[in-house]
């Protein structure tokens, strides 16, 4: 049976579809695992520069949950703010439905992926379940006085026509549209985030699993320069646009600016609007919107007409995740202690002074009013580098991204996954090259063929047999290498994410293990890197893995196994001298491998090579392990 990489594929995409394995549940008595990447904006398709992301964060939690780990990995949707409307407008639709359309795409291309997602926590941020929610937040900063109206002058995007916060601004050009920016005075929306500087900035020295970098960069970028003025400003989180959440507040000419009370949560966005960017903003142009009454006075008001920024959804989505269906608060109280904090962050190095200074803010403020048990979100932090085409970074704008969908129907999804992650270092920027994807599925192809040889003989107890077996050299040096493979690939997985070079040990391995099993191999040695291979392979490329795991006869998934534990003695590379002597005297000084010299058995058979002692009675032999070893003869 040859590989059919598309068959298998499918097989194993459904059956994870209709099989509960990704899901999460807090009673568990396993210790538990939050790994999440960060989510997209659905304002398109994905390309394979995406996808690194997502590919990286699932090797994590599928390592982790085959380690014996309770692991909740979900995925959502980034749905309000420019990037969504922006494609919406140049299409002529309406942004919801564009909003739409780009989450049925990007789910489907996520499922083709093969990523362990608990689709049952998926969260769209313009679903009004969710920003009811952040219209709360809201309402509790302004409680807390930490939500303000003031004029100043502010960045004003002459192109998408709405203030931008400082963050959003790249070289005098809006980041989103690459338009000019220009100085504007406006009344607009505050955060109070310097009032957290201090400890945004202090906090900093506890986040040790975090990247120096990253730690640099926040740190220049809160910029405490004297006692008291902080280079950071408080966060404009008000935007002129349509696509957003409706800030939750009326203006009385009688009463000012006032709240809306917290029963009337969520202040629907609505939908027949003329969303076209200018003056005046959307939101004023829909008069049944604007016009209400004072929840002070129940005198006439109007609603405010400015939409919360993107950033202000983004900056607390992780505790959503946790119970999106909560109706009773912005997280369950119990979920959130079990889960929280984030154990493994995942997402690009561009955010580190955007949305990682943001959710570190409302993270703080959410641990201040009791909502929240960690005063930092994310535990450890990687950032990973973008993968480059042509020598620019992948954009549909510079023509040059690589369509994921042409390449998993070409060579498969678990040859594109592997590729991805053999790329480089994932913290570096890496150049994509389409034959990397053609060598990635020879190996597949190599793995299936070792999978057909070995099947016919595969014992299923081999680990109980090997013990008991005596085993030739040649057997206990692929088994040694087996066992450093173990060591290699497992502190690469949880070490530094250098998952390129774990997979070019297995690729390494590989080519070692064909020619022994070419050469009339022990049966229980084979059984024991077959089995072994296939557990390495199932983080990286899990069709493939499971299809052999199935064929090796078992009924549960390849995830419910237990993770390959390698045996130090085996992985020795050192060698041993040993002394051979007869009757007491040196005869010869050999040198073995470290893991053979204590084995009587072995360095017997080494030493009887090198010795004459034929006709001649053996009385006793005296074994000092990893020293001597002394033939008496009669």
């Amino acid at each position: 049976m040859s590989y059919d990489f598309q068959q298998i594929e499918k097989k194993w995409r459904e059956a994870w579809g209709k099989s509960d394995l990704f899901r999460s549940v807090k009673d568990n008595p396993k210790p538990k695992y939050y790994v999440l990447e960060m989510y997209p904006y659905p304002s398109g398709e994905l390309h394979v520069g995406h996808f690194r992301n997502y590919v990286l964060g699932d090797v994590v939690a599928r390592y982790k949950r085959i380690n014996g780990h309770n692991v909740l990995h979900p995925m959502g949707w980034d749905s309000f703010g420019l990037p969504t409307e922006n494609a919406a407008i140049k299409r002529g639709i309406h942004p919801s439905e564009w909003n739409e359309q780009c989450i049925r795409k990007m789910r489907e291309q996520f499922e083709l992926f093969g990523l362990s997602y608990d689709w049952s926590r998926e969260i769209n941020t313009a679903d009004p379940n969710y920003y009811r929610w952040t219209q709360w937040l809201l309402l509790k900063f302004w409680e807390h006085g930490l939500l303000y109206q003031d004029y100043s002058e502010v960045n004003w995007c002459t192109g998408c026509q709405t203030v931008l916060a400082n963050e959003q601004v790249v070289e005098g050009k809006c980041e989103r549209c690459g338009s000019d920016v220009v100085e504007k005075r406006m009344k607009q929306w505050f955060l109070k985030i310097t009032a957290y500087a201090d400890r945004l900035l202090d906090d900093l020295k506890t986040l040790t699993e975090w990247p120096k970098h990253v730690l640099k960069m926040q740190k220049d970028w809160i910029g405490k320069t004297g006692p008291g003025i902080f280079k950071i400003r408080d966060w404009c989180i008000s935007r002129q646009r349509y696509w957003g959440a409706p800030i939750p507040f009326v203006h009385c000419e009688k009463c000012g600016s006032q709240p809306v009370p917290e029963d009337q949560l969520p202040i629907l966005l609505p939908p027949n609007v003329d969303f076209s960017p200018g003056w005046p903003p959307p939101l004023a142009r829909d008069a049944e919107f604007v016009n209400t009454r004072c929840p002070v006075c129940g005198g006439k008001a109007k609603r405010d007409v400015n939409t919360a920024d993107t950033f202000v959804f983004s900056s607390w989505y992780y505790y959503r995740f946790i119970n999106p269906q909560c109706e009773d608060g912005l997280v369950d109280s119990e979920e959130e202690k079990y889960w929280m904090p984030v154990d493994q962050y995942v997402g690009g190095v561009e955010h580190a002074t955007v949305h990682l200074i943001y959710a570190r803010f409302v993270s703080k403020f959410l641990f201040d009013i009791g909502v929240s048990s960690t005063n930092e979100p994310f535990k450890k932090l990687f950032t990973q580098g973008m993968i480059c085409y042509q020598g620019k970074k992948m954009s549909k704008s510079r023509g040059n991204v690589i369509d994921p969908v042409e390449l998993m129907e070409s060579f498969g999804v678990d040859a594109l996954r592997l590729y991805i992650l053999f790329l480089g270092p994932p913290e570096q920027e890496v150049e994509w090259n389409d034959k990397g994807v053609v060598g990635c599925r020879r190996m597949l192809v190599r793995v299936f063929d070792i999978f057909q040889l070995i099947k016919p003989f595969f014992q299923k107890d081999w680990g109980s047999r090997i013990k008991k077996k005596r085993l030739a050299k040649e057997d206990l040096k692929m088994r040694s290498i087996t066992h450093r493979c173990i060591r290699n690939v497992t502190q690469n997985i949880e070490g530094n994410f250098h998952f390129h070079t774990a997979i070019s040990g297995i690729m390494e391995w590989i080519n070692l293990l064909e020619p022994y099993l070419s050469s009339n191999p022990n049966h229980v040695v084979a059984s024991e890197a077959l089995e072994v291979l296939t557990l390495l392979l199932s983080v990286f490329s899990p069709h493939i893995a499971e299809e052999i795991w199935e064929g090796l006869g078992n009924e549960s998934s390849v995830l419910n196994a237990k993770w390959p534990q390698w045996e130090e003695s085996l992985c020795e590379e050192d060698y041993q001298k040993i002394i051979i002597q007869v009757n007491g005297k040196l005869k010869k000084i050999v040198t073995m491998n470290k893991s053979w010299a204590s084995d009587s058995s072995l360095v017997q058979e080494e030493a009887m090579k090198h010795i004459p002692l034929e006709g001649k009675e053996i009385k006793k032999v005296i074994f000092v392990p990893g020293k001597v070893i002394n033939f008496v003869t009669a």
